[in-house]
């Protein structure tokens, strides 16, 4: 009775800091989004890039710490909470190698987005791994795709609200509501952890009815 007692207490507990966890995101890119409008253009443009990635780096950390929290190994998911943090913030660099030069105000005003922005690209990617997962049995290959989802779609989105989604080599979305914005922010993490649970679940299945897995290589 106690144990059945201690499960269900430290389910709701959880459960709990889930849901602060998702409603943070929206949180922390509404706060990011009006301090750098605030600050931006009467302070430095260095301190306006910084709050910038910083707030890619939170909004992309803390929706795979909302993902990817069905890892038993705490050290395992924290290093992955990191990295996709630091992905969704090392996506900007690509300005400064569009533009040849380290300079912030040439890389800032770019004419067009550089490659990194193109949301096609890595997302055919993510798919293609998710794929090779399902086919070897491998749920860190699952991750991985996820991760690479995570860090992708949320910088993009973020920055879709002033500019649209760039799907290359189409063209791009109109930019959408701010509300839609948000919103979004919360879907995303919401429908990729039941992605996560569902294949993973597939991928055990598989592995428990003796099926061979499938190596490419």
């Amino acid at each position: 009775m106690w144990k059945l007692w201690s499960l269900d207490y430290l389910k709701t507990k959880l459960d709990i800091k889930s849901t602060i966890n998702l409603f943070l995101i929206p949180a922390i890119a509404l706060t990011g989004d009006k301090v750098i409008d605030y600050i931006f253009p009467y302070k430095s443009l260095i301190l306006k890039c910084f709050i910038d990635s910083a707030t890619h780096f939170i909004i992309a950390s803390l929706s795979w710490n909302y993902v990817g929290n069905l890892s038993i190994y705490k050290r395992t998911h924290l290093f992955a909470v990191f990295m996709c943090g630091l992905l969704a913030s090392l996506i900007d660099i690509d300005h400064f190698i569009a533009v040849g030069t380290m300079n912030l105000q040439v890389a800032t005003t770019l004419p067009h987005r550089p490659f990194l922005h193109c949301t096609t690209v890595f997302s055919a990617i993510a798919v293609l791994l998710a794929l090779l997962s399902i086919k070897m049995h491998s749920i860190p290959y699952l991750k991985l795709s996820l991760i690479i989802t995570t860090a992708i779609w949320t910088h993009h989105w973020r920055d879709g609200y002033r500019r649209g989604i760039w799907i290359c080599p189409i063209g791009s979305t109109p930019p959408y509501w701010y509300f839609l914005y948000l919103v979004g922010l919360v879907a995303l993490p919401l429908s990729l952890h039941f992605v996560l649970r569902f294949t993973s679940e597939l991928i055990n299945k598989a592995k428990n009815q003796g099926l061979q897995p499938v190596y490419f290589i």
